[in-house]
């Protein structure tokens, strides 16, 4: 366990000096921080408006459903309400999202070996990469937190149904859907693996229709004010579909995240396959590998749905939830090889 608080501190050391020099550079650029996104812009400006006066738009006159994670820009609010408009306010609650993020990652992979422990703890960190998430001031870092803990949630309703599992998964997947309304897509599959494998529709109807809440409320909420149901910036997105251009954009507006995503969902297949051993149909295979099956297929969605839609997503919670999803599949890889050649070296020593 030392071992692995080592690490763990060697990890976040390397991560705050990536954060500093990073924030160093902006600042010796243009005099002072400046977000790179215009999405944290809008979300800011929103968060100030309805803050001050009350009123949730990009000016403090008219309403306007213009923010694309309204969870995020209402947490925004509280926190200029509490500490006035400091420009560094999404930088410092990104930061907090991620070290939670990290401290959900390290109590998640410690049960395993030392090996899988470090590699998968630091692939979190700099796969992402963390430090740019949260230089870029949005909601992705909130959202890789909350559907990571979502994924957690399966997890532990699957390995045991009880009433107060279920209700931590509905908890998390209403809470993750409140900062990114793509989180729906992997809900989906919460919800189809339920019926499908599971048997229990009413269960996945009800996690279903919870976690769709915040969509709906927002939208009932932005149409009594004059506005549109969807947030504005979605139909601008409509309005440029371009099928394969917008896939292609997907895994290339980030390249470095476009080619982790399909590195790591070439690897999540060959663990399902290799899992199922003989099991034959499609059910049977994830049914042996839920976690795997159920990111594999929610990626796959979001992957295939974007272009439609003309959106271009940002890729860090997908990563993040694929590593979670081959961590248990790369440990028992890594204890094998190790213990084969622990005794590989034993047998050489008799000689």
């Amino acid at each position: 366990m030392r071992n692995k608080q080592i690490i763990l501190l060697s990890v976040l050391f390397i991560f705050g000096l990536l954060i500093f020099y990073s924030i160093n550079a902006v600042i010796n650029i243009s005099g002072h921080y400046v977000y790179p996104s215009a999405e944290a812009n809008t979300d800011f400006s929103i968060a100030k408006n309805f803050a001050e006066s009350g009123v949730w738009g990009l000016s403090r006159y008219q309403f306007s459903s213009a923010a694309s994670s309204p969870l995020f820009t209402f947490l925004l609010a509280i926190l200029v309400k509490l500490f006035g408009t400091w420009d560094y306010i999404l930088l410092a609650a990104n930061l907090v999202a991620g070290l939670f993020l990290i401290w959900v990652s390290h109590n998640f992979f410690k049960k395993f070996s030392l090996v899988t422990y470090a590699v998968f703890l630091g692939a979190v960190v700099f796969l992402m990469p963390l430090n740019l998430e949260i230089m870029a001031g949005t909601a992705h870092v909130f959202y890789a937190l909350a559907m990571t803990l979502a994924l957690i949630g399966f997890q532990k309703y699957l390995a045991s149904e009880t009433p107060r599992n279920f209700s931590n998964m509905v908890l998390l997947s209403i809470l993750a859907t409140g900062f990114r309304y793509e989180s729906l897509i992997l809900i989906f599959f919460f919800c189809a693996y339920l019926v499908i494998i599971r048997n229990d529709f009413v269960k996945s109807l009800a996690l279903w229709c919870c976690a769709i809440m915040p969509l709906l409320v927002y939208g009932w909420i932005s149409v009594s004010h004059g506005s549109s149901f969807f947030p504005v910036s979605i139909f601008t997105w409509f309005e440029t579909t371009n099928g394969v251009e917008d896939l292609l954009k997907n895994l290339s507006g980030n390249a470095y995240q476009g080619a982790t995503v399909l590195i790591l969902m070439l690897f999540l297949l060959i663990q399902i396959f290799i899992q199922s051993g003989t099991q034959k149909t499609l059910a049977d295979k994830i049914s042996k590998n839920p976690l795997a099956g159920v990111v594999f297929s929610g990626v796959a969605a979001q992957l295939v749905i974007a272009p439609m839609a003309g959106i271009v997503i940002d890729q860090s919670a997908s990563i993040v939830m694929m590593l979670f999803a081959l961590a248990p599949f790369a440990d028992r890889i890594f204890s094998k090889k190790i213990g084969n050649i622990g005794l590989k070296s034993s047998q050489n020593s008799e000689f």
